[in-house]
């Protein structure tokens, strides 16, 4: 059984509703193994991955980037803040 379905994470959803974890990645410009370390990992997407994970999965960027982006969807901080923090 793949990773993203053992747990119960925004992330994971969003892989599921892709249909795996390659095709996942395919939607958001990276390889599978990337998508396999943030699983591992608990780690959160770029933001920019987010926005295209919510476009392809309807998994909303504010759940997969919570630290990124506000309630309204808005960014939280500026990209030079985000750069800063790693996120970008």
């Amino acid at each position: 059984m793949a990773i993203e379905h053992t747990l119960d994470t925004p992330l994971s959803r969003a892989v599921r509703v892709a249909g795996s974890q390659s095709a996942f990645a395919r939607m958001i410009g990276r390889s599978q193994a990337y998508v396999y370390r943030l699983l591992r990992d608990g780690k959160e997407l770029h933001p920019r991955e987010a926005k295209l994970a919510e476009q392809s999965t309807g998994v909303s960027k504010l759940e997969l980037c919570p630290d990124i982006f506000d309630d309204a969807g808005a960014a939280k901080h500026s990209i030079d803040a985000a750069t800063s923090h790693g996120h970008l």
